[in-house]
């Protein structure tokens, strides 16, 4: 019974929810009096499962999208995919079982096959709570299986990045703004004080304890965690021998045994890792300091820019109702 409910023309978690969504009796007026215990299972090797699946906006509304491995010598006219939404409101949008395209099945080499499965959705994205696509096989005649089943969380990115720059610039007198494209515009287009502003910004979007310390200090900025400290100086200039040895000292005066991780880190905006002094980069294989170089800030705020969407989508739990 548990099958043909995962498998039914569009699915259902339990089998009085179907029987009472296709019926139209309220649940709760269900009783199914079942055995839990295993008498005996069937196995059939279905060489087929998701790769991956993610949510999908086109024109501000959602698409599903699955991609589904499988051996290249299963039928895949056999596989079919459908999908249960959950709303916020304990709402249920079921999307009802739909075949593989042709036209999207490519080989893989060896003997794996891939194709794309996509389907619009009804819901508006900000209403999903999570969604459970079903991957099901249907040459047994009358019998349709279960072969994969995959989970999505609430859909992380809901506005984009065009619509967050005009929030954050259209209005004029605010006090202080803090947004991943003024973090970035001061990483790659500026120096002095507001290159070290970046710095600094960034280092708190990835969660550091940072102090940004006054002019002429040893060096620019202290990061701390539980994990480990950065002693960082920031330059506009070519990074040189010198400062890298003077950063090192300094990040030594800042060991003792209970923080006994210090690293140095020498950040400038000028110029890419590859095209360092060959001794500079003796030194950091070696383990002395680290070089944070132009190409290198730009795969930090990259990698920031993914966490922070995930780590917003958790945190934004604390204020809904």
């Amino acid at each position: 019974m548990q099958n043909a409910v995962a498998t039914y023309e569009v699915p259902y978690p339990t089998v009085s929810e179907a029987v009472s969504d296709i019926l139209k009796i309220k649940e709760e007026r269900l009783e199914f009096k079942t055995s839990h215990k295993v008498h005996g299972s069937v196995l059939i090797p279905l060489f087929a499962s998701f790769d991956s699946a993610d949510y999908v906006r086109e024109n501000q509304k959602v698409v599903l999208a699955a991609s589904v491995g499988y051996y290249s010598e299963l039928n895949y006219e056999s596989l079919h995919v459908s999908a249960r939404i959950g709303r916020r409101d304990e709402t249920v949008e079921r999307l009802s079982k739909s075949g593989l395209p042709k036209a999207a099945v490519r080989a893989l080499g060896g003997a794996v096959c891939r194709s794309e499965w996509r389907s619009n959705v009804e819901t508006p994205a900000n209403s999903i709570r999570h969604t459970t696509f079903y991957l099901l096989y249907e040459d047994l005649q009358d019998f349709p299986l279960l072969a994969d089943e995959l989970h999505l969380r609430a859909v992380s990115v809901l506005t984009p990045k065009s619509e967050i720059e005009r929030l954050m610039t259209e209005r004029t007198g605010r006090r202080e703004q803090d947004y991943l494209l003024k973090i970035e515009k001061r990483l790659f287009d500026a120096k002095g004080v507001e290159f070290e502003e970046g710095v600094f910004k960034l280092l708190c979007r990835m969660g550091f304890d940072v102090a940004w310390e006054n002019r002429n200090p040893p060096f620019d900025i202290l990061a701390a965690s539980p994990n480990g400290c950065l002693v960082v100086e920031c330059t506009w200039d070519t990074p040189s021998v010198a400062m890298a040895r003077e950063l090192i000292d300094q990040a030594q005066s800042c060991r003792s045994t209970e923080n006994p991780l210090v690293l140095p880190v020498l950040a400038t905006n000028r110029t890419s890792w590859s095209d360092l002094d060959k001794d500079l980069l003796n030194m950091e294989l070696r383990g002395e300091v680290y070089f944070m170089t132009r190409d290198r800030l730009m795969q930090a705020l990259e990698k920031l820019e993914v966490e922070s969407a995930s780590r917003t989508a958790t945190y934004l739990g604390l204020f809904k109702w």
